[in-house]
């Protein structure tokens, strides 16, 4: 009777989606200002539960539109993408500071979905990149339940927040590239080929910064990312900043997209919910369409660390040869290039001259 009694009290928990939102959309939307401009849709969906939800939504119309109500239509360029390149000397379609845009999806089943209008905002540029070492805490491998030190290479900028033809103060959201330099075990002939591989650091979560909160005019020594001195720093690496000047409503949706990569549990945190979204559907404000797009300017610098900067030194990937033992060797040391955003060529920003501190180590 006991046994039966506690058996009854336990309730069935029902983990099936919100009515409604089984075939739920996802669309990020961007206007990037460059030589040329750049806009780029994506749109999925959000849950993948059935066989006939899998994969990316095709088949769709897009569309990029001025606050004068011109319009342009964008080309698919993959499963689910759509993209469209803007010269700058387009007469009927200026991408300029403080001009607004929207944009507009049209659905094979007839719905059409629109977005709020952003403004093209200037963005100031990044003065300079610093690194340092730090020691950091990290999980023990061995025991999940103790931290140990270990040792980071720290990235920082210094910023202005606010240019002279701006009166309110920017909000900032700053993206990074990570590059460094696999060299292959020797092939025939004794040749070692190399590869330059580039790794986002965004996946991290977003880094943003809100100038009308501390009202400073300038920012020094803004941390952005902390590098885990490994082989990536072995034979050269290249650390990028990408910095985007975002309106309100783009500065909270990436607010509340990286509060939620950063969950932990804890007790304290804000309760999950709908993410702020300016997209929705034209005549059916009742269903949730997820994402955002905003219009945005992108300025970037480079730092290099040269191998003779990490002193003491890290091991490269690869080995320099292999001996008489039987090695599993990663396919990675045999062909580089197999890696995604792998060049075999130097990238333009790759600096391969000396640093202030190697010139000092080398008694120049």
């Amino acid at each position: 009777m006991l046994i039966f009694s506690l058996t009854s009290c336990l309730d069935q928990i029902d983990l099936a989606p919100t009515s409604g939102q089984e075939n739920a959309l996802v669309v990020q939307g961007v206007l990037l200002k460059g030589n040329p401009s750049q806009v780029s849709i994506r749109i999925d969906r959000v849950f993948n539960f059935s066989p006939s939800s899998f994969g990316k939504v095709s088949a769709f119309e897009g569309y990029i539109i001025d606050q004068d109500g011109t319009r342009l239509k964008l080309a698919p360029r993959g499963e689910g993408l759509l993209q469209l390149d803007i010269p700058n000397n387009q007469p009927d379609f200026p991408i300029e500071y403080n001009r607004v845009y929207r944009i507009e999806l049209q659905m094979p089943n007839g719905n059409i979905i629109v977005s709020e209008l952003e403004p093209l905002l200037p963005v100031p540029k990044v003065d300079s990149i610093h690194w340092e070492r730090v020691l950091k805490f990290v999980p023990d491998p061995l025991d999940e339940d103790k931290s140990i030190l270990d040792t980071f290479i720290r990235f920082s900028i210094d910023t202005q927040l606010k240019l002279k033809s701006q009166t309110d103060y920017g909000r900032f959201r700053w993206l990074g590239d990570r590059t460094f330099k696999i060299t292959e075990l020797p092939q025939f002939g004794g040749i070692r080929d190399t590869c330059y591989i580039s790794e986002s650091t965004a996946v991290f979560g977003p880094k943003l910064y809100d100038g009308n909160v501390l009202k400073n005019d300038y920012l020094n020594q803004q941390v952005i990312y902390d590098q885990l001195l490994n082989f990536k720093l072995a034979e050269g690496y290249v650390f990028s900043v990408y910095q985007e000047s975002l309106s309100e409503g783009a500065f909270t949706y990436w607010d509340q997209i990286g509060q939620t990569l950063n969950r932990t549990g804890n007790m304290f945190e804000t309760p999950a919910g709908i993410t702020f979204s300016n997209i929705s559907y034209e005549n059916n404000q009742t269903e949730n369409i997820y994402g955002y797009f905003y219009c945005t300017e992108r300025d970037t610098l480079h730092r290099y660390i040269p191998p003779m900067d990490i002193v003491p030194p890290v091991d490269s990937f690869c080995p320099r040869f292999i001996g008489g033992q039987n090695l599993e060797i990663p396919q990675i040391c045999l062909q580089c290039e197999i890696v995604n955003r792998s060049v075999t060529r130097p990238p333009p920003f790759w600096i391969t001259g000396f640093s202030f501190p190697t010139m000092l180590l080398w008694g120049l």
